[in-house]
């Protein structure tokens, strides 16, 4: 009974984590392209344990020759991130709402999905957050 429980909750990890990516390439195909670099986008998955997964190109080569992803596997960590303090919040905002299915946007502060901050035009802003609200990410 177990495994098919861990089945299920994998399952509803995995149909939240394909919402968050579509955020995310609504994010990275507007404004300033946060999460693009190049012609790739970043994506969170899920493996076979339950780990999520950032995986993203860097977007300073000079600084983190070689490396090409970022994992994160334990979402409380203080791991290591290059992209800046928002979307480092907007990820583990994005880790919780797929582990837990709850509201997230701005449990880790900078606002979310609504901050100010991003330097995005506010049409911009409003169609990811029209995007969030039709997945239902945002409330």
């Amino acid at each position: 009974m177990k495994t098919e429980n861990t089945k299920t909750m994998r399952e509803a990890w995995l149909h939240r984590a394909d919402i968050v990516n579509k955020i995310i390439e609504a994010i990275a195909t507007r404004g300033r392209n946060f999460f693009a670099h190049q012609d790739k986008i970043a994506i969170i998955s899920v493996d076979e344990k339950g780990q999520l997964w950032y995986n993203c190109e860097y977007i300073s080569q000079s600084d983190h020759t070689g490396k090409f992803c970022l994992s994160v596997t334990n979402p409380l960590s203080d791991f290591k991130w290059y992209h800046g303090g928002t979307l480092k919040a907007l990820v583990l905002d994005f880790v919780d709402f797929i582990y837990t299915g709850e509201y997230s946007n701005g449990n880790h502060g900078y606002g979310g999905l609504f901050c100010p901050h991003w330097g995005y035009s506010e049409k911009d802003m409003q169609e990811i957050q029209t995007i969030a609200k039709e997945l239902n990410y945002l409330q």
